[in-house]
């Protein structure tokens, strides 16, 4: 009984992660607009290029924009979630496009790399 209860437990944990992965980047991105739009013209502006890029799998751009604004000390806490969800949805997607052998997201990946080689 117990092994059963076990496996089914790690069964559904197994479901929320999968159904967690491949959300779609701009969406989530969209979703979260709202929060920068106090946002002073700069970090606003940051962001709004950020979701253009993720928009056209632009992925080194946004995922460089994202960097920026998070390393910004002025961002709420609500705008320091948006980037970090969004951020994670894109590299999610980027790397998912890589492993399908995407020219772009494999372009993307080295891109990233070489820009942030210690």
């Amino acid at each position: 009984m117990k092994t059963t209860l076990r496996l089914t437990v790690l069964v559904g944990l197994i479901g929320l992660v999968v159904a967690g992965c491949g959300k779609d980047p701009a969406a989530i991105g969209s979703g979260y607009s709202k929060v920068f739009q106090s946002a002073d013209a700069p970090t606003k502006a940051l962001w709004d290029g950020a979701l253009a890029a993720v928009k056209t799998n632009g992925y080194a751009p946004a995922i460089m924009a994202f960097k920026e604004l998070a390393a910004q000390t002025n961002l709420t806490t609500d705008q320091t979630k948006a980037v970090a969800e969004t951020v994670t949805a894109v590299s999610d997607k980027m790397y998912a496009e890589a492993n399908q052998g995407k020219p772009q997201a494999v372009e993307a990946i080295k891109q990233l790399r070489s820009t942030y080689r210690r």
